[in-house]
């Protein structure tokens, strides 16, 4: 199993106040001759489907999925903008907005790199590195007949009716051949079958590993449930290796699709996580189940990988025909500290369909996978409205319970045990998602009166300093107006207030410890109605409680295509920064941007004012032209505003040489 990437840090290019935001497979590459590489950026605000279910009942998996990728889109506004505007100048391309987890990828630059690290909203700039699916071993005996199906029992579940009907398979890996007899017609979703490797259009199996797969999951031979419906994902190309970014794109893709993913592919993790792990658990929140290989770094301890190191993922380790655990299978605990895998399956000469209409005989963890896969699609077919949580349940409570060791979970899988506990309230157990310790969601309930006028006031501890960003509700109003500790929070007095979307305070709004008074009036809501706000508030990066002293001298990433500097505003939000730095070369001062809003705000170079904004309100992060161009040599840039945060100011400033 080939490494995918790990969790970074740097101290090289960059300061010591952005280690942690790289990683050291970056760093590593950023200390040879390569002029640009493939990231993958994660965003210091988490969207978890758990906390989105928390406050609604009721909604589809499509309407869940609709305003996880209206938060993840509000978030990303800044950086996708900031990156569109590094690519027309060059320094960026190929950029993948994603959903399933807040996460973008690209290719950069150093110089962008070095722009982007900067960023208050980037959480982690890690190595989009080459990655690839679990090799298989080959095989040890030369097997005749598909024994796991015989060892699990899936055959005799299949008799009585049962054969993954109205099921859908997602199969994330090298493809699929779809012409292979050993599928019966229409069983593969054509229509569904998509590639994410660049070069590789079609989703057809040049490698093999993924049409084996897909044979044990559902194929008229091989096949757990030969009744279910397939759509092969194709994220690693014919030599078996890809991308996060393809890996990421399969996922999500599969997300929409299916009722199960299989995957068959993994890495070392790294106990800080990475976005992959975020979209598997996304996806498991959203009620789609994902049955993932542990991997085969046996027969050492804690070498599960990842994604198979998700807690709710269903994580596979391999047995052989004698139920003994297989030499390669990895084993637990998970980097998390997680007992893993959660259960173990035929894995060892395991016959199957194979690229190009044949078969072949290969051992692994990814050959155990898409038998728990294929068991999944059995008992999906008996209940489809089973949620993931329950049916995990279901599948470490009917194990054959003879190994009880990290190394094979609660042991091997049972088809006919398993399924005649479908239906029982073992299945109905569900798993609340883990909040993110710097963010929580404020909900108020309320009901409308019989002309839709609403007006509520909820007061509640405050156990640590919060800031106050946004507000969602689950219907339309007009003057809409929230108020926090009796200051104004926000409002919209004429236009109307959307349902389902996120509306920005627009100002920096800190409550203390102690207590919080959130009101809430609106009008023109749903008549006598029961009504949902929710109040989105942070808890990491606050401002400072006392700032120091106005004005202060900082060293510039002089080397950039950005000047950038920063300060503290004075306990009024006044900003008095000034920069001296030394240019190499004659350059155009471009644009100008900064990350707070202030009134009467000027810049002055060399003495010299050369913008300025005397009454109308500065904006946050909008770029403000400048176009001044200065000599090379040393010079002094200051920055004056009023009115501002009481806080960190960063101002940046875009330049190119003439």
């Amino acid at each position: 199993m080939t490494k995918f990437v790990i969790l970074l840090t740097i101290a090289i290019t960059f300061s010591c106040s952005f280690a942690g935001i790289l990683g050291p497979d970056l760093q590593k590459a950023m200390q040879g001759d390569e002029s640009e590489f493939a990231v993958m950026i994660s965003f210091t605000e988490d969207v978890k489907v758990g906390d989105i279910m928390e406050y609604y009942s009721g909604m589809s998996k499509e309407e869940i999925f609709d305003i996880l990728k209206n938060e993840c889109e509000q978030k990303q506004t800044f950086i996708k903008d900031l990156c569109q505007r590094m690519q027309l100048e060059g320094y960026v391309k190929d950029i993948k907005v994603f959903w399933l987890a807040n996460a973008v990828s690209l290719t950069a630059k150093r110089e962008a790199i070095e722009e982007l690290v900067m960023q208050p909203e980037v959480h982690l700039i890690s190595l989009d590195a080459i990655q690839s699916m679990i090799q298989p071993f080959g095989s040890l005996d030369s097997a005749q007949v598909p024994w796991g199906l015989e060892y699990i029992k899936s055959r005799e579940v299949n008799a009585k009716g049962f054969t993954g009907q109205g099921v859908t398979v997602a199969v994330v890996d090298t493809g699929l051949d779809t012409d292979h007899p050993a599928f019966s017609p229409q069983q593969i979703r054509t229509d569904l079958c998509k590639s994410f490797v660049p070069g590789e259009p079609t989703v057809e199996d040049g490698n093999g590993h993924g049409t084996h797969c897909a044979g044990t999951v559902a194929s008229q031979l091989y096949g757990v449930a030969p009744g279910a419906s397939l759509i092969g994902v194709k994220v690693l190309s014919a030599t078996g290796s890809g991308s996060w970014t393809a890996v990421m794109e399969g996922v999500q893709y599969s997300a929409l699709h299916a009722d199960v993913i299989s995957m068959s592919l993994g890495g070392r993790a790294n106990p800080n996580g990475n976005v992959v792990e975020d979209a598997v658990e996304n996806a498991i929140d959203n009620g789609i189940v994902v049955v993932i290989a542990a991997g085969n770094e046996g027969p050492f301890m804690q070498t599960i990988g990842t994604p198979g190191c998700v807690k709710k993922a269903i994580t596979v380790g391999a047995i052989d025909n004698k139920g003994e655990l297989a030499y390669f299978s990895s084993r637990g605990v998970s980097v998390y500290l997680d007992p893993k895998p959660d259960m173990v399956a035929p894995g060892v000469d395991v016959l199957s369909a194979w690229k190009n209409g044949g078969t072949n005989t290969i051992s692994g963890t990814s050959m155990a996978t898409p038998h728990v896969a294929g068991l999944v699609a059995l008992m999906l077919s008996k209940a489809k409205g089973m949620k993931p949580q329950g049916v995990k349940n279901i599948l470490m409570a009917t194990t054959n319970g003879t190994k009880k060791e990290n190394w094979y979970g609660e042991g091997t899988v049972q088809c006919d045990l398993a399924m005649s506990k479908v239906g029982t309230d073992l299945g109905t157990l569900e798993v609340i998602s883990e909040r993110n310790q710097n963010s929580s969601t404020v909900k108020i309930e309320a009901v409308t009166d019989s002309n839709g006028k609403l007006s509520v006031i909820k007061t509640m501890p405050a156990n640590r300093r919060a800031l106050v960003q946004r507000v969602f509700c689950n219907a339309r109003y007009t003057n809409f107006q929230l108020s926090v500790n009796g200051k104004n929070g926000w409002e919209k007095g004429v236009g109307e207030v959307e349902p389902r979307t996120n509306y920005d305070l627009g100002q920096q709004i800190v409550t203390e410890k102690g207590e919080v008074t959130f009101k809430v009036e609106a009008e023109n809501g749903p008549k006598n109605s029961k009504v949902k706000i929710m109040i989105s508030c942070r808890h990491n990066k606050l401002p400072a409680e006392v700032a120091p002293a106005p004005q202060q001298r900082v060293a510039a990433l002089a080397r950039s295509r950005t000047i950038f500097f920063s300060g503290r505003t004075d306990r009024e939000g006044n900003l008095n920064i000034t920069q001296d730095i030394v240019l190499n070369s004659n350059r155009l001062i471009l644009d100008m941007q900064c990350n707070a809003a202030y009134d009467e705000y000027q810049v002055t170079i060399n003495g010299e004012a050369v913008w300025e904004k005397p009454v109308a309100e500065l904006d946050a992060r909008t770029f403000y032209p400048i176009q001044k161009s200065v000599n090379s040599g040393s010079i002094t840039i200051k920055v004056e505003g009023k009115n501002g945060p009481k806080n960190n100011a960063k101002v940046k400033f875009w330049f190119r040489s003439q």
